[in-house]
């Protein structure tokens, strides 16, 4: 009786396998694009020492741990408009790769004077 009944058991776990590998129910993991490198991915370097750069910061955020150095990825240097209405100055940008997100970006702005010392 015993015997009959690990038999009936052994059957039913094979059948119960079989079935699920026919049917696909397998655990499937679909890995989701990380939206960081893909914007990483996204910047057209100027110039190869900038193409280090980002590719650093791809296998930064690829590596699994979480480093504070921030990277610095380019510089530019732009006219800026937030001078106020009429008055365009120059910025100085520079953009970076934070993975532990403290660091967003720096700017350095050009300071116009009217000759009475006014803004």
């Amino acid at each position: 009786m015993v015997k009959q009944a690990v038999v009936v058991a052994l059957w039913a776990t094979i059948m119960c396998l079989a079935a699920m590998s026919l049917c696909g129910c397998t655990h499937r993991t679909e890995e989701t694009p990380d939206p960081v490198i893909e914007q990483l991915r996204s910047i057209r370097p100027r110039s190869p020492a900038q193409k280090e750069r980002v590719e650093s910061a791809i296998s930064l955020r690829q590596n699994g741990v979480v480093d504070s150095q921030p990277v610095l990825l380019a510089t530019s240097m732009r006219r800026d408009m937030d001078l106020g209405v009429g008055r365009i100055g120059s910025a100085l940008t520079f953009t970076f790769y934070d993975e532990d997100e403290d660091v967003v970006g720096c700017v350095i702005r050009e300071e116009r004077t009217a000759p009475d010392g006014s803004r």
